[in-house]
């Protein structure tokens, strides 16, 4: 079972991402709603995968992004930012626009998944 990280201020939102990864088979790591939660779970956990959103109510997550990127972990941006420029080597990390659908997230899980193999 793949754990995915969820990052996600918005109570709402965090409990249908979550329940939509238990729903396609994935334990949740999280979710974190404040940065320093992010970071903790980003350093320390085993995850195999991370969905972040861009803008927490205290501070981006591109630090966080960062960290998991150094651990060798596939991450993707479910955001509401269409065009909000990411720094450096995230510009090339996946990014959706919420509302994401099912289809949307297996196929960013699919992607989780080959990079483990």
């Amino acid at each position: 079972m793949m754990r995915i990280l969820v990052v996600e201020d918005e109570f709402v939102l965090a409990m249908d991402l979550e329940q939509e990864r238990a729903d396609l088979g994935c334990q949740v790591v999280g979710p974190a709603g404040r940065r320093d939660h992010a970071l903790s779970l980003a350093g320390t956990e085993p995850i195999d995968g991370a969905l972040l959103d861009i803008n927490l109510n205290n501070g981006d997550t591109f630090e966080t992004a960062g960290v998991l990127q150094a651990r060798g972990i596939p991450i993707a941006f479910v955001t509401g930012y269409r065009d909000r420029a990411l720094p450096g080597p995230l510009a090339e990390a996946p990014r959706r626009i919420k509302p994401v659908t099912t289809r949307e997230l297996r196929d960013i899980l699919a992607r989780f998944a080959a990079t483990r193999s």
